[in-house]
């Protein structure tokens, strides 16, 4: 068994399928394969603080260390660090973000119309307000950009 490495850079730090142990702000310890935990730091208890690799017979390693502009990157949230993959992989998370951020108001907007017509189920419409909270996120993502 590996030694706890800590981790603060908000992005799942081995491959998926790793088997690894995770250290939670709020002290929990739990055992599983590295893509089933949420990776991002969000400022709560469950946020990931340490890890320990348990096997890892198809990890590779990464060759070199983060540069400066890269790991301002990823601190900062802004798709600029100079590397295809990685602005990539920050676009992907703020878009997420933004259509985390769009939900509680299309749910909202779902509910009264639904309490007025009564004609729709929130199993047939969640595809339609997940769909309406990505164009609203793209949106705010094109905006963020000056676009």
């Amino acid at each position: 068994m590996s030694e706890w490495i800590k981790f603060n850079s908000g992005v799942q730090p081995v491959l998926d399928g790793v088997k690894v142990t995770i250290k939670t702000a709020g002290g929990d310890i739990e055992t599983g394969i590295a893509e089933g935990f949420a990776w991002e730091l969000l400022g709560y208890d469950s946020d990931i603080v340490a890890f320990k690799v348990e096997d890892s017979p198809q990890v590779e390693s990464i060759p070199r260390e983060l540069s400066a502009r890269e790991y301002a990157a990823i601190k900062l949230r802004v798709p600029d660090s100079g590397t295809d993959w990685l602005d990539a992989m920050i676009e992907r998370s703020r878009m997420m973000d933004f259509a985390q951020f769009a939900m509680p108001e299309v749910m909202k907007e779902w509910w009264d119309n639904r309490e007025k017509t009564s004609e729709s189920s929130f199993d047939e419409d969640a595809d339609i307000m997940a769909s309406d909270c990505f164009l609203m996120a793209e949106s705010m993502l094109k905006a963020s950009k000056g676009e």
